[in-house]
């Protein structure tokens, strides 16, 4: 095996073991809050309705800060902008077009179309149109707008009106019934020729047996609803509130579901849309966009908890005053820092306390120091920390006085040396582990 192919090796295999501590040492969590999954609006606008419309991203966090966590996220459409409708001028003067008459007229046309064909993007657009009609067939020319010879009124049916139900349907029998108007060409395409119609009241259509007719039409008992606005009517609710620094407010969509069937429902779904953006040097507060300065949005921006001061003696125990920050009504204009000091017990004295520290021999609260029972006569001199950076204590058990000694370097007795290893023994196991692996890997590689 070439150097080069060794070191390759030797990179290969320190990669392996740093990915394999970063799976023992760590979990991956997604999300811990709403906030931290994205909700907004996503891909182009659309045209649907003729109105255009675009899709908003609603996301939340599920099992929020947990290993399990993830980003859960509905599309909902949401309507950008109303096209309108069309608008039509009157019609024109009667005028000949190949030996007919006609007339026209102008209008807006409105709508929605894609604009944008390179990044298929939708929008509303309004252009200028005209509409043509036949009005009379000629069967002698035209001349000024006018048949020659008379004017043949219809040629068929349709042209003198379309047949159907009017006046609304209404209930017989409990089936629905209406007054239906038929049109009638009598003597089609002469010059003679009229319109009648007349009216009579027909069956529409029969109700099934589990239907009751009412009001024109058939209905199940227990029929939920028939259209959206059964439901009710989609729209903005509740106040604006603050949402990634930008203004949001509520917006509800309501739909049927199963329409006019027994299985019928009515659903809703509320997701917060962007209301305004606040521009640069602006922050969110209560809804409104404010150039105001916001003092603190946590307690990390007003300080560090710690403890301040010397120690001292109370009621012969040890203590030292602790200072703690808040932030008061933070991110928002009124945001301001405060801070309270108490006194925190640190050690109980057995005996007495002096110069905030216990006289006696024995250091009885905290955890970290101790005597080895199982030194000799001249080591039980030595008291020292459990752990490394802590204060040691000597004790001279002639006259039982207390000498402190600060640092983390403690004369102890011989085999009692205190270790930083103690409580990361099995990690320090499973390293060793590893290294021994890839070690065995590399030597078997080099041969």
């Amino acid at each position: 095996m070439n150097k080069k192919h060794q070191i390759s090796m030797g990179i290969f295999s320190f990669a392996l073991f740093a990915v394999l501590i970063s799976f023992v040492s760590a979990g991956v969590i997604v999300c811990s809050s709403n906030s931290d999954c994205f909700s907004g609006f996503s891909g182009n606008e659309y045209c649907m309705n003729n109105n255009v419309f675009k899709n908003f991203l609603n996301s939340t966090c599920v099992n929020p800060g947990l290993e399990n966590s993830y980003c859960n996220s509905v599309n909902v459409p949401t309507l950008l902008a109303d096209c309108g409708t069309d608008s039509w001028n009157s019609w024109s003067a009667n005028y000949c077009k190949d030996n007919n008459v006609y007339h026209s007229r102008t209008g807006m046309q409105n709508g929605c179309r894609i604009i944008n064909t390179v990044s298929n993007i939708s929008g509303c657009f309004s252009q200028l149109t005209s509409d043509e009609e036949l009005v009379h067939q000629c069967f002698n020319g035209c001349l000024n707008g006018v048949c020659n010879g008379g004017v043949v009124n219809c040629s068929s049916n349709s042209e003198c009106g379309i047949s159907g139900f009017t006046d609304g349907l209404i209930c017989q029998n409990n089936n629905v019934f209406g007054n239906y108007i038929t049109y009638t060409c009598n003597n089609a395409g002469q010059q003679s020729s009229y319109c009648s119609n007349s009216t009579a009241v027909q069956l529409d259509h029969n109700c099934l047996t589990n239907q009751v007719c009412n009001n024109g039409a058939c209905n199940n008992q227990n029929i939920i609803c028939t259209t959206i606005t059964d439901c009710g009517t989609n729209g903005y609710v509740g106040a604006l509130f603050c949402q990634n620094g930008n203004v949001f407010q509520n917006f509800t969509t309501y739909s049927c579901i199963n329409p006019g069937t027994a299985q019928s429902y009515c659903n809703n779904f509320t997701a917060p849309l962007l209301k305004q953006t606040c521009s640069s040097g602006q922050t969110c507060s209560n809804g409104v966009c404010v150039t105001s300065s916001i003092n603190c949005t946590s307690k990390t921006d007003c300080g560090r908890d710690s403890y301040v001061g010397e120690k001292f003696c109370d009621n012969d125990n040890v203590f030292q005053d602790y200072r703690t920050f808040t932030c008061n009504n933070p991110g928002t204009v009124n945001s301001y820092c405060s801070n309270n000091i108490i006194s925190k017990l640190l050690d109980e004295c057995s005996r007495d306390c002096s110069d905030g520290e216990c006289t006696e021999k024995e250091h009885s609260l905290n955890p970290d120091y101790g005597f080895n029972d199982d030194l000799n006569d001249t080591e039980k001199n030595y008291v020292y920390p459990r752990n490394i950076n802590f204060d040691a204590f000597v004790i001279n058990q002639s006259n039982e006085s207390v000498q402190k000694i600060t640092g983390n370097a403690v004369q102890v007795g011989s085999g009692n040396t205190p270790s930083i290893f103690g409580n990361n023994l099995l990690l320090i196991l499973i390293i060793l582990i590893i290294i021994v692996i890839i070690l065995i890997i590399i030597f078997s590689l080099m041969r």
